[in-house]
């Protein structure tokens, strides 16, 4: 699924256009998105929720030629599911 096919599902529940369902969800990927970028936790209740992670700094291996790389810390964006949806995927 992508976001055009959740569009299509949300505009026809909600009975609007295509257009205005594409619009809130833009929003709502903006809202978590800064949320995020400000380190904040998201949670979706029944879903799971999102935070930001932070990666150690490490010796890593340049697959081509074989040669050890440093690799830098960072930050990465973590999903944790709710039970309920792990339940479903199983």
């Amino acid at each position: 699924m992508n976001k055009d096919d959740l569009a299509s599902k949300l505009a026809k529940f909600l009975n609007i256009n295509k257009i205005k369902a594409k619009t809130i969800i833009d929003s709502i990927l903006e809202d978590i998105s800064d949320a995020l970028s400000k380190n904040e936790k998201v949670a979706l209740a029944g879903f799971g929720f999102f935070e930001i992670k932070k990666r150690a700094a490490r010796q890593g291996i340049n697959p081509k030629t074989k040669e050890s790389i440093y690799i830098e810390a960072k930050k990465i964006i973590s999903f944790q599911p709710t039970k309920k949806l792990a339940g479903k995927i199983k």
